[in-house]
């Protein structure tokens, strides 16, 4: 007899799948349970006690958009999702802007609030203002490098030259989001992200100090710490995420000096796999990770089995590519349908359509899947400008879409979840991608250690495969078209990570 006997814990259901004897369940107490359902209760019981911020998407300007977080979600039922940076003085001064961007759906749930500013007035205002949105967490930017921001903008990486304004900024947030939080709803854990330094106040004894004063007077317990230090004397952001070595040491020296805080760390790692290798062993085990740019460009392999490997679940959230399209096309058609339902302007398809953009990085077709999506995306802005046609759905140009992906890769599940393997010799395409969890990489501050094997290593790439497919391109209103499209083969040299 199967038992369908539905227990239920920390709102997790609880399901025996194996065939065994009635259950009962009364009052938290187990009786006549068998020894099945308490395996499947303990798997449970530490699935649910894995924190959303084990495992979480970092905030990302012009990335991390609410469509982004849309398929994110898709792709992985529990990491953290992060915004973008949203300014204070943009919240404050505009309206429209407020009610077009910070709204989310109920479903992205845990989403993060990125706030950027220097002011406590400004900063306590807006976050008021971003209260009744609901976030889960609202973090503070004392790490960004841009000249935009920590030059003119005097907040992100520049903040952490004045500790006490980052404990008082904390504090006001804080009483912001008490003050116009929904009856009955907690006030958002306030955190900061941040670098190691900033510039000449580089050492490990500043950064000490800066997370003391900033945990005693700002009352945050929780830190997300990019593993670099931030040289704000005209390098780019980009550099900014390579030339600084990754020093992931220092952040286990926090831990070890302040085990009463909570810290996640950034820097290094570009997929789930790595990052259960991480939590599992190491000085930074059982830590919080982020990742950042390699959730944008290789979302499959990032996320899709994020849920298995670092939450521990049964099953991914999607078992397929098709699938997630399928579900993301479902999203589409409710965006348009509300914009419309509101009188409206609908977002661009080309919107909606960026964040599967790199659905199928490395995989056959990949070159067809994104000329496909531009020839689609131009064909409807020609349709939109003529009143007597029909213009097509974003759903209808995603599924337009996948007639150029071969069903095997369309239907192909995701990466294992197993960390067993030796993952470095793949591919970094993302510039935190120098392996981080290196032995020589984890001394803690005050130990022999030598800065030449920070990044060591040489990764080689072999060229692409040059390939021809022909793409048809079917609208569902019958308008077809067929246009040939060939994948070149690019000539990757070998590069050294110093």
């Amino acid at each position: 007899q199967k038992c369908r006997h539905s227990l239920r814990r920390g709102g997790v259901p609880l399901v025996c799948r194996r065939a065994a004897r009635t259950h009962r369940w009364c009052g938290g107490a187990r009786r006549g349970v068998s020894a099945c359902v308490r395996a499947t209760l303990a798997e449970a019981e530490t699935s649910a006690s894995v924190p959303a911020s084990a495992f979480s998407i970092a905030p990302m300007m012009e990335y991390t958009t609410v469509h982004f977080r849309a398929f994110a979600r898709i792709l992985t039922r529990r990491a953290l999702l992060y915004t973008e940076m949203e300014v204070d003085q943009t919240l404050i001064h505009n309206a429209a802007y407020r009610d077009r961007y910070l709204p989310f759906p109920a479903d992205q749930h845990s989403v993060a609030l990125q706030l950027g500013g220097s002011d406590p007035a400004s900063m306590r205002r807006a976050a008021a203002y971003a209260a009744p949105f609901g976030y889960d967490e609202v973090n503070l930017n004392a790490g960004c490098p841009s000249e935009t921001v920590a030059g003119k903008g005097c907040f992100g990486a520049a903040l952490m030259r004045q500790p006490l304004l980052v404990a008082e900024l904390c504090t006001s947030m804080r009483e912001g989001l008490a003050s116009a939080v929904l009856p009955g709803a907690p006030v958002p854990e306030v955190t900061v992200k941040h670098r190691l330094g900033v510039d000449d106040s580089d050492s490990y004894a500043e950064l000490r100090d800066f997370i003391g004063t900033v945990s005693e007077r700002g009352s945050v317990s929780r830190f997300i710490v990019h593993g670099r230090i931030a040289l704000l004397n005209g390098i780019s952001p980009a550099d900014n995420r390579s030339i600084p070595p990754l020093r992931p040491g220092w952040v286990a020296a926090l831990r070890r000096d302040f085990p009463h805080l909570s810290f996640d760390y950034n820097g290094g790692l570009s997929t789930a796999t790595e990052v259960a290798r991480a939590r599992a062993d190491g000085p930074l085990a059982g830590a919080g990770f982020m990742i950042g740019r390699a959730a944008y460009a290789r979302p499959w392999d990032c996320l899709s089995n994020a849920d298995v490997a670092v939450f521990g679940e049964d099953a991914p959230s999607v078992p397929s590519r098709r699938v997630a399209i399928e579900r993301y096309a479902e999203y589409c058609d409710d965006v348009e349908r509300l914009a419309a339902d509101d009188g409206e302007l609908a977002p661009n398809p080309r919107v909606l359509v960026k964040p599967v953009l790199n659905l199928f990085h490395g995989e056959r077709g990949c070159g067809n899947w994104k000329r496909s999506s531009d020839y689609l995306l131009r064909q409807a802005k020609l349709r939109a400008s003529n009143a007597d046609s029909t213009t097509p759905r974003t759903s209808d140009l995603l599924h337009a879409m996948m007639r150029v992906i071969d069903d095997d890769v369309l239907d192909a599940p995701p990466p294992p979840a197993s960390f067993s393997g030796n993952d470095d010799d793949e591919e970094e395409e993302d510039s935190d991608s120098d392996s981080p969890m290196r032995s020589s990489m984890m001394t803690l501050p005050g130990s022999a250690t030598s800065r030449a094997g920070l990044g060591d290593g040489v990764r080689v790439v072999v060229s692409g495969r040059r390939r021809r497919k022909k793409a048809q391109i079917v609208y569902e209103n019958g308008g077809e078209e067929e246009e040939e499209g060939e994948e070149e083969g690019k000539n990757l040299k070998a590069s050294a990570a110093a």
